[in-house]
Parts: structure tokens; sequence; C-alpha cells
């Protein structure tokens, strides 16, 4: 219709961040974060007709020490399921934000017996950017920043999760560029043409966050950066403001 298929009827404060896929089989499924008492993570999948498919939604809710759900992404994989991503914490906005995933099934059933711990230390900011895509074998990678040492400086990681939940690199990821100096934030990745190796770009940042440059790092599908590990520079430190890097294959 004119005004589109109403999703939510959430009585809490505020439905957004909503995120959009096409599944396998041609339906939609979208995401949102409900703000209310806490926060969750609501999903309902669309026919092509435009038909809710998973009654009032599925709601994703936390409990006892890990009680808001918030940031989500979303992407399909095969047999019409897609990959869940979010970060769970505490009531307190100073309390570790951990990326969770999960694999939804086509009747909006969790796949996994438990969520998977994509990253579980400390340090992600307080609004996360993550960079989320598939692999060539029914997973997916993901990159995100964390200021883990707590030493001020944000570094960027990535993961590769198979479709079966297992970690195929080290737990909490491999650090894409390694120098203590700067900040390597707001990452995008891509697939080489044979779907063996990850690309990694970033915005690379001095300490002061006043300069900024255009890094890439190049890891192999055992989690080796096959580059330098400072990196490979494209744009080097400068006052230009440099950001919103997309990567495609």
């Amino acid at each position: 219709g004119a005004n589109g298929i109403r999703l939510s009827n959430s009585s809490g404060f505020a439905d957004y961040s909503p995120k959009v896929c096409v599944t396998s089989d041609g339906n939609a499924v979208v995401v949102w974060e409900e703000s209310s008492t806490v926060e969750k993570v609501i999903l309902q999948k669309i026919s092509p007709s435009g038909s809710k498919l998973w009654g009032s939604g599925v709601v994703m809710a936390g409990s006892g020490s890990q009680n808001y759900y918030m940031f989500p992404s979303i992407m399909s994989t095969t047999n019409d399921e897609v990959y869940l991503l979010w970060f769970k914490r505490g009531s307190s906005m100073y309390v570790p934000k951990h990326l969770y995933a999960q694999r939804i099934k086509s009747d909006g059933t969790a796949k996994w017996a438990a969520d998977k711990g994509v990253f579980t230390s400390s340090g992600i900011p307080m609004i996360p950017s993550i960079s989320l895509i598939p692999d060539s074998e029914d997973g997916f990678y993901v990159a995100w920043y964390d200021d883990r040492n707590n030493d001020w400086n944000y570094s960027t990681f990535v993961q590769h999760i198979t479709g079966d939940g297992g970690n195929a690199f080290a737990a909490n990821g491999v650090e894409a560029i390694v120098n203590n100096n700067n900040n390597h934030s707001y990452p995008s990745i891509a697939l080489s043409p044979d779907g063996n190796d990850l690309y990694v770009f970033l915005v690379e940042m001095d300490g002061n966050q006043n300069q900024r440059g255009l890094y890439g790092q190049r890891i192999s599908s055992s989690g080796t950066r096959l580059w330098a590990n400072s990196g490979k520079m494209f744009q080097s430190l400068s006052t230009l403001d440099l950001g919103m890097v997309s990567t495609r294959m």
C-alpha cells in the first residue's frame, strides 16, 4: 500500500536502526531495535506479496547481566535463513558491549543451541560500527573496532564464523593492522575474487584524531596478515577529512 507495511507495534519509547535483507527464497527479513524499559532486537519476515510471516515478530530479549540488546545487523544465507549480529550489554552504558551472532532458521527460531560470542572483551565504542559479508562456504566475515587494551587507541579486528557457528580465526578476532600509536576505525571488508583471502580497508587516525589516512590489509583464510603488520598505505595521514570507506569485490 501507499504507506507500506507497519512492522512494529511496540509501546516503547522508540523503534529504530532498521536493517533488511532478502533471503535465498525471495522473502525479506527486517530487524530493528526496540527501546523501552530495556533494549530488544525484533525480527519480522515478509513474503513477496507483503504478508508478515512471523506473526507479531521474533523478539530477541536479554536477561541477567546482559539485558540490553542493540545495534543489530542482518545478512542472508542459504535455505531461506539469515545471520543476525547484535550487541549485548548490561543496564549501564559504561559496561562492556559484546558482539554476538545467531543463525535464524526459516521459521524464525534459532539454529544454533547458543548465541555465538564473536567479541566478548571490552572497548567497543558507544556507537559501534561493523562490516559484514558472506564467505564462500555458508559462513561470514565480520570486522569491527575496539579498544580492548584500554590505551585510548582503537584497532580493527576481523573474525570468520563458519556456517555451524565455529571460529575460523583466534578468539575475539585477528588484528588487521598492528600500530599502537594510531587509531584504526570504520573498517570495510571484501573477499578476494578467488574467495580465499579477506581485504580490510579502514581509516587510520593519529592519537588526537586530527589527521586521517586510508590503509588496508589482506588476511588469509587461516587468519594471517599477508601485507606488513602496519598494513598498506593508500592515502597518508593528513588533515583531509577522510571517511565513509566502502569496499566491493
